[in-house]
């Protein structure tokens, strides 16, 4: 019997040894960061395509190069449109040299239905408002343009400072509004708050009104400052602070709620330096690059717990509703947005 036992327990199977503890979310992105950080030596180079001034971009570049200074980001400056089309030119000739740009709403169906993007790392992303951002990393949240009523404190009193969009259909504004006149992510925003009876209706009202048609928010800002009219119905927060901080410009806002179409990034698949790409992206979405962003640029950035010059503004002027527009709507809407506001707020 005490053979028996001991042969027993000698044939029993050894424990399994314990598995090994699962590495944390953190401790991976890390590892994959080293892995991406060693590839980007390798490759030595970005390219970029971006919007917005030259010094906004040479200062975000400066930025990224003190943490990464071994990579080279070749820079080139476009519209949206510009980018779209030089993207497209380029893909038709079998060609992808820029590695990230930025993505147009407008454009998102296109470049998703010709797999044009690549797939980025979500660490940060994901703790983002999701329904505002791809779930796949196609693309992220480049800001949001917080848009808002402007209006010249010389030429509008401030019992007279309109409390709603509606307010400028009235016949003491006639003839006295601004509108940009490709003005549509502002239109999808009134859209995404109203819906599209009550935002072609608004717009109709407008035409009647006879609402100025200028070309370029730039344009509009610099004539609205010098008194050209007293009101320009949607203007990009972040200048019209820039503007009041740093010129002391005769102008103030007002917002009932504020439509925020999104503008994305993204970076194309097939690109010469996907290293290189992920680490500016993931730098770019760390707390530390959205901090950088917002700061430098005065924009609302993708993290929304991000404190940005917008966000205080906002916040000072009793916290109006922002409405965000996400990509895809944007995208599937927009020649419906825009045949709607060119059929009723051009001229014939």
């Amino acid at each position: 019997d005490d053979l028996a036992c001991v042969l027993r327990i000698a044939a029993a199977p050894a424990p399994a040894p314990a598995p090994a503890p699962t590495p944390s979310p953190a401790a991976v992105h890390e590892k994959e960061l080293a892995k991406w950080v060693e590839g980007a030596k390798k490759e030595g180079k970005l390219v970029y395509w971006a919007t917005g001034r030259g010094k906004e971009i040479a200062g975000i570049v400066e930025e990224f190069n003190k943490k990464y200074p071994f990579i080279e980001v070749e820079t080139w400056r476009g519209n949206t449109d510009d980018q779209f089309e030089k993207l497209f030119a380029e893909h038709k000739a079998g060609k992808h040299t820029v590695d990230l740009f930025t993505a147009d709403p407008e454009y998102l169906p296109l470049l998703l239905e010709n797999n044009l993007l690549r797939k980025m790392p979500m660490y940060y992303v994901d703790n983002w408002v999701k329904e505002h951002n791809d779930p796949d990393g196609l693309y992220w949240v480049q800001s949001y343009l917080s848009l808002v009523i402007e209006y010249n404190t010389n030429l509008v009193k401030p019992e007279d400072v309109p409390k709603t969009f509606e307010e400028l259909t009235q016949p003491k504004w006639k003839g006295k509004v601004a509108i940009e006149q490709n003005a549509m992510h502002w239109f999808l925003g009134l859209v995404k708050k109203w819906g599209w009876d009550k935002a072609t209706e608004f717009i109709k009202q407008m035409k009647a009104n006879e609402a100025l048609l200028y070309r370029g928010h730039t344009n509009i800002r610099d004539l609205n400052t010098a008194g050209e009219f007293p009101i320009a119905a949607e203007m990009y927060l972040y200048r019209i602070v820039q503007d009041m901080e740093q010129k002391g410009s005769p102008i103030d806002w007002v917002a009932p709620f504020v439509p925020s179409p999104i503008m994305y990034s993204a970076s194309l698949e097939g690109s010469p330096n996907p290293n290189a790409s992920r680490v500016w992206h993931d730098w770019i979405t760390s707390p530390e690059g959205q901090a950088f962003y917002a700061d430098f640029t005065f924009r609302t950035v993708g993290d929304l717990r991000v404190p940005s010059i917008e966000n205080k503004a906002i916040a000072a002027k009793g916290g109006p509703e922002r409405v965000g527009v996400p990509g895809l709507f944007q995208g599937a809407n927009a020649q419906r947005a825009q045949d709607i506001f060119r059929d009723n707020l051009w001229p014939k």
